[in-house]
């Protein structure tokens, strides 16, 4: 944490949108936006909630057109990656963002590879 618990406090109150300055202290104080809410709550500040959209259920359905999308042609990587960040669920975990950025950065990779023929040249990449 960057700040301490009545500055987040503090700012919070002060903030014209709440629901957007609980994002912003999360990204400010490197942490997710629960527990900036937590934060919020255990220090007695009356926290609004965010309008969530209700989760969709995993089906069989969105399986088959997620693996589609990656086994399109790799031309179209730029809106494969797109349609995958678009999917990911807002309050992921750390860890599962940074597991998620890590695969989408070595597809993102190999589409470079590919665009600019730096396998071609026979050189290693």
């Amino acid at each position: 944490m960057v700040m301490t618990n009545e500055e987040i406090v503090r700012d919070y109150l002060q903030a014209r949108n709440k629901s957007k300055q609980i994002r912003i202290l999360a990204d400010l104080n490197q942490t997710t936006k629960a527990e900036i809410r937590q934060i919020l709550a255990s220090e007695g500040a009356e926290v609004v909630e965010a309008n969530k959209r209700p989760l969709k259920p995993l089906n069989h359905k969105m399986k088959n057109d997620t693996a589609e999308k990656l086994e399109a042609p790799k031309t179209e990587i730029y809106g494969q990656i797109e349609a995958i960040l678009a999917e990911l669920p807002e309050d992921m975990g750390v860890k599962a963002r940074w597991a998620a950025g890590k695969m989408l950065a070595e597809m993102f990779a190999e589409y470079l590879k590919m665009r600019l023929r730096l396998e071609d040249e026979g050189g290693t990449a």
